[in-house]
């Protein structure tokens, strides 16, 4: 049981390759990071996965099925997405933000309060919950957008694993607030989620996931551990940077320092 991608690729309306025979798989319970320069089709390849965007090529797996043929409302139960940017034209409180992440489920009014309560404290947003979500600053709104998610896979169902996806989770976050979401990541995965995060810092990666995969022009170039995989000479390679690497005091996980 796993989210897969089979050998899938993607072509845009200009007949552009966008992503390019990419087999990867995130099993439940797994924190992996995607990395990659800007264009890299990283996005692309979390849409693809969320069934946002439909493969020229190949099919994405969810639980042994075909992620096309889940009712909506299933595979809402089994998968949540936050996008790199999440757009209102209404006015809500963020409490009813968080309370769309319920809408696939039908476990009743007193028990949806129950878990967007327990939500918004996880997230450090419960203050939050009576203002108006588009007078928030950005890293407020992207706690509620956390939140969100995070409710709308909260309790395990009897379909099959749940899985996360975030592309970029932490635009907008101060230091502290980063740190408290990765955290949090870890804290839902170690319950049997499989979360996948896209991100551009080498340093959360390499301290929260447990392997990492780079993208590079639609197609995997390399996936592994931490510290077999970002050597100073890959990074070089591939994001023009020369960096030392350096045991995290606390952790051990591999920091890196541009030089």
């Amino acid at each position: 049981m796993s989210l897969r991608a089979q050998n899938i690729s993607l072509r845009g309306k200009d007949g552009a390759a966008l992503l390019t025979d990419v087999n990867l798989s995130l099993e439940p319970g797994e924190t992996l990071a995607i990395l990659g320069q800007n264009g890299a089709g990283k996005s692309t390849f979390l849409r693809t996965l969320a069934g946002e965007l439909s493969p020229s090529k190949g099919e994405i797996v969810l639980e042994d099925r075909e992620l096309s043929s889940w009712p909506d409302e299933h595979r809402a139960r089994l998968l949540a997405v936050l996008p790199q940017k999440s757009h209102l034209n209404f006015a809500f409180k963020a409490q009813e933000i968080v309370a769309f992440g319920r809408y696939p489920h039908q476990t009743g009014y007193e028990q949806d309060q129950q878990l967007i309560t327990q939500a918004l404290k996880f997230v450090d947003a419960w203050h939050l919950r009576e203002r108006d979500y588009s007078q928030l600053s950005g890293g407020e709104q992207q706690r509620v957008q956390l939140a969100r998610v995070l409710v709308q896979i909260w309790q395990p169902v009897s379909l099959g694993h749940r899985y996360l996806l975030l592309d970029e989770p932490t635009t907008g976050l101060d230091l502290h607030h980063q740190e408290s979401l990765f955290k949090q990541v870890r804290q839902f995965a170690r319950q049997g989620i499989g979360v996948l995060f896209i991100t551009h810092d080498l340093n959360l990666a390499a301290r929260y996931a447990d392997r990492i995969v780079m993208i590079e022009c639609g197609m995997i170039v390399g996936q592994g551990k931490a510290r077999e995989l970002l050597t100073p000479e890959r990074i070089s390679m591939h994001f023009g940077l020369e960096v030392q690497v350096i045991d995290h005091p606390k952790t051990g996980s591999p920091q890196f320092l541009v030089l």
